[in-house]
């Protein structure tokens, strides 16, 4: 607070009236803390900004104070669940390799008493050989073909036991896991510092000093995103500026789309019997799930007329479905669980990944399998990586501070062996019309680019061809083509787009909802 005494100017003419009201007033009382002469308004107007300056400091504190119980907050969550994780991925490994060990003792076992056999035929054989040899000694009788016929037999044992070794499959791996955490700022702390001292400018029509929080949306942002949110995939940020309707937005990423050297051409359309709901790709049959009363599995061959092979799905509804090459299977998400299927002449479906979730994707890249899921008791939204034996290996978790807003109201999602991509969508607030982007990340959950795709009508879906194109569906006759790097192209569809398969780098399969798919080749 600024405090004044009676002035000893003699008379001076008020400082500040002067300089900002280009006016001359005498002068009754001198600022203790500027040492300048003020008349009584401008003395009020002086103590009532420093008053606002030091309540504004105060308020600062008080969100940084915040902020900091936040970063410990996650410092403590972080650290206990990297310490659950590990633990309980250890407890697996550990049960996994014990079970393995036991393995390959019972096939060393087991093949030790094959052996011990083969070698005990071979010596019954010698010993025939023997016994035929001491009764021609005891006769006295050399028959020639006799001699010969035991001289065979003989040369056989031989080459029995020489041809007899040992053969070792010997992999033994060394590496030792590694999980490591780093609590760090992003900022180096000399940018840091200049930051700061630039906060702080002298007033041009003053003199006084006055603090000027130029991150004060950056700080605003932190503190949203450390409070937990209400609704799960919905963005919850009312202050949201329409501008990111729009392509030219510094938020989204504009390019030029005939940079794209990719092209598609619709070939023709096929007639399911059942209503094509999810839809995943082995390279040459497809896989799709069908809704009704019951809901069906289908299997679907492209280039043979065999015929759609069918099992009823006696578990709750699919919700997203892939083609896993690692594993050569298909996985179908429910909010239930994940489950593989095969088809060999007959489904085989084998319950693979336990949840019991409100929503649920699911992706895979040629290492692990990606599953995109939110939870309510625990409360989880985020990522969780699977190995190709189904055991977690990783974590990602949505509502750490770092995470942007592009995780909120998520439709698809797919990853390679870089990228990430998220496709999200969000009405519009001047025409409540549903518009989506795609956001491309690392696969550290760190923002490359979003990019805007314009309006879309019910279901979309996104899907890559591992080649480094992403496909992505509409809900309308379009279907688009992007690149992570920013390129993107539009196709002209026949039928309306909800989901599709990749079959190679140059056939797609888009499916309508119904009971046509849309054969493209490029």
């Amino acid at each position: 607070m600024a405090t004044a005494r009676r002035s000893n100017t003699n008379g001076d003419p008020c400082a500040l009236c002067k300089k900002n009201h280009n006016r001359i007033k005498t002068s009754v009382c001198q600022c203790k803390h500027c040492a300048l002469p003020m008349c009584i308004d401008c003395m009020k107007l002086h103590n009532d900004e420093v008053n606002d300056t030091v309540n504004y400091m105060q308020d600062q504190y008080n969100e940084t104070k915040l902020i900091i119980e936040a970063k410990q907050n996650m410092i403590t969550n972080i650290s206990r669940d990297s310490i659950k994780d590990i633990s309980l991925w250890f407890e697996n490994y550990l049960n996994e390799l014990i079970l393995h060990q036991q393995k390959i003792l019972s096939g060393i076992e087991k093949e030790k008493i094959q052996a011990q056999a083969q070698m005990d035929n071979i010596n019954d054989k010698l010993q025939e050989i023997g016994s035929e040899i001491r009764t021609l000694t005891k006769s006295g009788i050399f028959q020639a073909t006799h001699i010969d016929n035991l001289k065979i037999k003989l040369i056989n044992v031989q080459k029995s036991l020489q041809t007899f070794d040992v053969t070792k499959d010997v992999h033994m791996p060394c590496n030792l896991p590694k999980y490591e955490i780093s609590f760090q700022s992003r900022m180096d702390n000399n940018r840091s510092t200049r930051n700061i001292e630039n906060e702080i400018v002298h007033s041009k029509s003053s003199d006084k000093t006055v603090v000027l929080n130029k991150n004060e949306n950056e700080a605003n942002f932190v503190l949203q995103n450390v409070r937990p949110r209400s609704a799960v995939h919905v963005n919850t940020n009312a202050d949201d500026d329409d501008d990111d309707d729009n392509e030219e937005s510094p938020e989204y990423s504009s390019f030029n789309s005939h940079n794209l050297d990719v092209w598609f051409r619709t070939q023709t359309s096929l007639k399911t019997r059942y209503e094509v709901d999810r839809i995943a790709n082995d390279g040459q049959n497809l896989l799709f799930s069908s809704t009704g009363r019951p809901d069906y599995l289908v299997y679907y061959n492209l280039y043979q007329k065999v015929g759609e092979r069918t099992c009823n799905w006696c578990h709750s509804r699919i919700l997203d479905l892939i083609w896993c090459a690692n594993i050569e299977r298909y996985l179908c998400a429910t909010l239930n669980g994940v489950y593989s299927v095969e088809y060999t002449n007959k489904f085989k479906i084998k319950f693979a990944i336990n949840g019991t979730w409100t929503f649920v994707r699911i992706s895979c890249n040629q290492d692990y399998i990606w599953t995109w899921i939110n939870s309510s008791n625990p409360y989880f939204d985020g990522i969780k990586i699977y190995s190709k034996l189904f055991h977690q290996v990783n974590t990602i978790d949505f509502n750490v501070p770092h995470i942007g807003k592009f995780v909120s109201n998520s439709f698809s999602f797919c990853v390679d062996s870089h990228i990430f991509a998220a496709l999200c969508g969000r009405q519009r607030r001047n025409d409540k019309r549903e518009v989506f982007h795609v956001t491309f990340c690392d696969l550290n959950m760190v923002k490359i680019r979003s990019i805007m795709l314009g309006e879309c009508g019910g279901n979309v879906e996104i899907r890559n061809d591992y080649n480094g194109n992403f496909f992505i569906t509409t809900g309308m006759k379009k279907l688009w083509i992007l690149k992570s790097t920013g390129e993107k192209r539009s196709i002209k569809l026949e039928h309306t787009s909800y989901v599709l398969a990749i079959i190679n780098e140059r056939e797609i399969i888009v499916g309508n909802g119904q009971y046509t798919l849309e054969y493209l080749k490029g």
